[in-house]
């Protein structure tokens, strides 16, 4: 699993069939009782890095969009460079031990590597720009195509994501990022126009969240489909034969 270096387990053979890793919606996900393929507290260490990085990707480029953005969104401005020391491996990994034992949940049974959360860091970015495209194009049809339609794209749904992610007691953050998102557009459509655009939006999230939950529910079984089975056994007759 990228970002970690796993522990073997106490009294366990070291296992040669790790688990697959999963798109970042079913990571998220774990944290909320999915557990199908990972643990609580790997979950957890995966949703609170796609966070992070959703915090910072706001803070960079929604202050690119406009004075008045600068102006309006400087409190995200002012925690990315929080966000940015959070990620270090080994500050993420005292923060979540400590958020995981006031929620009474096992520690971290990995420790965090500095190249490993490198990489995972490098293929969440190119994942939010995935996002952000997806909002750019339902956005251009109402603002139009420009480089300064997709920055505001780009950290208009990293905030929204940002605010529908931390506020737990809504499943998947809906109603509270469509809020955020029609907000964030507001200065360059209308009410009804940004409501349509979160509206779709998370249509389109949903179908890539059930694409990806196929995908992976495909792969796991498919996995264990291909694991041998362990031969039973062989104990020694104690039957006795007949005496002559």
């Amino acid at each position: 699993m990228p970002g970690i270096r796993e522990l073997p387990p106490r009294n366990a053979a070291p296992s040669s069939d790790p688990s697959p890793a999963l798109p970042p919606p079913a990571a998220a996900a774990a944290p909320l009782g999915l557990g199908l393929y990972i643990s609580f507290s790997r979950g957890a260490l995966f949703a609170a890095a796609a966070g992070l990085v959703a915090l910072i990707v706001a803070g960079v480029m929604l202050p690119l969009t406009s004075q008045h953005a600068a102006r309006h969104y400087w409190w995200v401005l002012a925690i990315t460079p929080v966000a940015v020391v959070c990620l270090h491996p080994k500050i993420i990994e005292v923060g979540l031990n400590l958020a995981l034992r006031v929620l009474r949940q096992p520690p971290l049974e990995e420790l965090v590597s500095g190249a490993g959360m490198a990489r995972a860091l490098a293929w969440t970015a190119l994942g939010w720009l995935c996002f952000g495209a997806h909002a750019w194009f339902l956005i251009s049809v109402f603002a139009g195509a420009s480089p300064h339609v997709f920055a505001l794209s780009l950290g208009g749904y990293a905030l929204a994501w940002s605010v529908g992610f931390l506020i737990v007691f809504f499943p998947g953050g809906i109603g509270p990022r469509e809020i955020a998102l029609v907000a964030v557009l507001a200065p360059v459509m209308s009410s009804a126009s940004a409501l349509v655009v979160a509206l779709a939006s998370r249509v389109v999230m949903t179908i890539g969240d059930l694409f990806w939950a196929g995908i992976g529910l495909a792969v796991g079984r498919a996995r264990g489909s291909r694991r041998p089975v362990a031969a039973p056994d062989k104990q020694p007759s104690t039957a006795q034969g007949p005496t002559p």
